[in-house]
């Protein structure tokens, strides 16, 4: 949802995992509370193998969650990404946000990039 190249494959796992350790690529493990981890989770088939990846939704929630790390203009960049690609479910970005605790947060920049009351 960003033009932006990370330098690391970013990694959700649970509060009490061990972070998976490979050589090649870079990985950062984030340790989400149970209720963040489970939620937002889509199954996409890549080459015929089944991954898991967040929602467009949860991916917004957590940029804001991850804020401090990830930086506004990545998270300005993604929403409007995600406005261009259509099909904006505000109502799951809501619950999304509430899960990460980041409503208050997140609110202003939501209302004025996706023309939306929150």
């Amino acid at each position: 949802m960003t033009t932006q190249i990370p330098h690391e494959v970013w990694i959700a796992i649970p509060r009490n995992a061990e972070p998976t350790r490979l050589e090649y690529p870079p990985i950062h493990s984030m340790r989400v509370v149970p209720e963040a981890y489970k939620n937002g989770i889509e199954i996409h088939k890549i080459n015929g193998f089944p991954i898991k990846v967040y929602s467009r939704e949860k991916t917004i929630a957590d940029c804001f969650k991850h804020r401090n790390l990830v930086g506004t203009d990545t998270i300005i960049e993604a929403i409007r990404a995600f406005k261009s690609q259509g099909g904006v479910r505000t109502k799951e970005i809501i619950q999304f946000l509430k899960i990460c605790r980041v409503t208050q947060i997140a609110k202003p920049y939501l209302e004025a990039l996706l023309r939306k009351k929150i």
